[in-house]
Protein backbone atom coordinates (compact mmCIF):
# COMPACT_ATOMS: atom_id res chain seq x y z
CA UNK A 1 0.00 0.00 0.00
CA UNK A 2 0.90 3.46 -1.02
CA UNK A 3 2.31 5.53 1.80
CA UNK A 4 1.28 8.92 2.78
CA UNK A 5 3.65 11.79 2.91
CA UNK A 6 2.19 15.52 4.28
CA UNK A 7 4.04 18.45 3.29
CA UNK A 8 4.30 22.10 5.23
CA UNK A 9 5.34 24.80 3.72
CA UNK A 10 6.75 27.43 6.03
CA UNK A 11 8.69 30.69 7.63
CA UNK A 12 8.09 32.29 10.82
CA UNK A 13 4.83 30.02 11.52
CA UNK A 14 5.54 29.41 15.26
CA UNK A 15 2.41 30.62 16.25
CA UNK A 16 0.56 28.02 13.63
CA UNK A 17 2.85 24.95 12.78
CA UNK A 18 1.37 23.00 16.12
CA UNK A 19 -1.77 22.48 14.89
CA UNK A 20 -0.91 22.14 11.42
CA UNK A 21 1.25 19.25 12.47
CA UNK A 22 -1.49 18.17 14.34
CA UNK A 23 -3.85 18.25 11.49
CA UNK A 24 -1.93 15.46 9.72
CA UNK A 25 -0.56 13.28 12.49
CA UNK A 26 -2.77 10.65 10.64
CA UNK A 27 -0.02 10.45 7.38
CA UNK A 28 2.60 7.86 7.57
CA UNK A 29 5.19 11.29 7.24
CA UNK A 30 5.55 14.50 7.79
CA UNK A 31 8.11 16.83 6.07
CA UNK A 32 7.97 20.31 7.41
CA UNK A 33 9.93 22.40 3.90
CA UNK A 34 11.24 25.24 6.16
CA UNK A 35 12.15 28.51 4.81
CA UNK A 36 14.92 29.85 7.14
CA UNK A 37 12.72 31.13 10.04
CA UNK A 38 14.28 33.24 12.71
CA UNK A 39 11.13 31.67 15.00
CA UNK A 40 10.83 28.30 17.03
CA UNK A 41 8.74 27.16 13.75
CA UNK A 42 11.48 24.47 13.20
CA UNK A 43 11.91 23.47 16.87
CA UNK A 44 7.92 22.80 17.51
CA UNK A 45 8.06 20.77 14.39
CA UNK A 46 10.82 18.58 15.31
CA UNK A 47 9.14 17.92 18.73
CA UNK A 48 6.04 17.10 17.12
CA UNK A 49 7.82 14.44 15.38
CA UNK A 50 7.84 16.15 11.78
CA UNK A 51 11.22 15.93 10.04
CA UNK A 52 12.07 19.67 8.89
CA UNK A 53 14.13 20.09 5.94
CA UNK A 54 15.54 23.96 5.35
CA UNK A 55 15.11 25.03 1.91
CA UNK A 56 15.53 28.72 0.03
CA UNK A 57 12.77 30.37 -0.74
CA UNK A 58 13.26 31.03 -4.20
CA UNK A 59 9.65 31.06 -4.66
CA UNK A 60 6.69 28.55 -4.18
CA UNK A 61 6.42 26.10 -7.10
CA UNK A 62 10.22 25.57 -6.51
CA UNK A 63 10.06 25.44 -2.33
CA UNK A 64 7.10 22.37 -3.34
CA UNK A 65 9.33 20.34 -5.94
CA UNK A 66 12.07 20.96 -3.69
CA UNK A 67 10.17 19.10 -0.72
CA UNK A 68 8.61 16.62 -2.52
CA UNK A 69 12.21 14.81 -3.26
CA UNK A 70 12.82 14.89 0.49
CA UNK A 71 10.75 11.89 1.01
CA UNK A 72 11.57 8.35 0.63
CA UNK A 73 7.92 6.99 0.42
CA UNK A 74 7.17 9.75 -2.12
CA UNK A 75 10.05 9.01 -4.34
CA UNK A 76 9.71 5.34 -4.11
CA UNK A 77 5.41 5.63 -4.98
CA UNK A 78 3.62 7.26 -2.15
CA UNK A 79 1.86 9.84 -2.18
CA UNK A 80 2.38 13.23 -1.29
CA UNK A 81 -0.45 15.58 0.58
CA UNK A 82 0.15 19.33 0.72
CA UNK A 83 -1.45 21.81 3.31
CA UNK A 84 -1.74 25.15 2.67
CA UNK A 85 -3.50 25.61 6.11
CA UNK A 86 -0.62 28.32 7.41
CA UNK A 87 -1.10 30.64 5.02
CA UNK A 88 -5.20 30.20 4.56
CA UNK A 89 -5.45 31.12 7.74
CA UNK A 90 -8.72 28.77 8.78
CA UNK A 91 -9.54 27.69 5.45
CA UNK A 92 -7.78 24.24 4.83
CA UNK A 93 -7.04 23.65 1.44
CA UNK A 94 -5.17 20.36 0.21
CA UNK A 95 -4.27 18.65 -2.78
CA UNK A 96 -2.32 15.36 -3.84
CA UNK A 97 -0.32 13.89 -6.17
CA UNK A 98 1.54 10.44 -6.49
CA UNK A 99 5.81 11.54 -7.65
CA UNK A 100 4.11 11.11 -11.03
CA UNK A 101 1.79 14.09 -11.16
CA UNK A 102 -1.60 11.96 -11.63
CA UNK A 103 -4.63 13.43 -9.66
CA UNK A 104 -6.10 11.89 -6.98
CA UNK A 105 -9.17 12.28 -5.47
CA UNK A 106 -8.92 12.44 -1.68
Amino acid sequence: MAKLTAYILTFNEAEKIKAAVESVLWTDEIVVADSGSTDATAAIATGLGARVVQIPFKGFGDLRNRASVCSASVSSGGIGLFTARLSLGHRTHACAAPIDNRPVRL
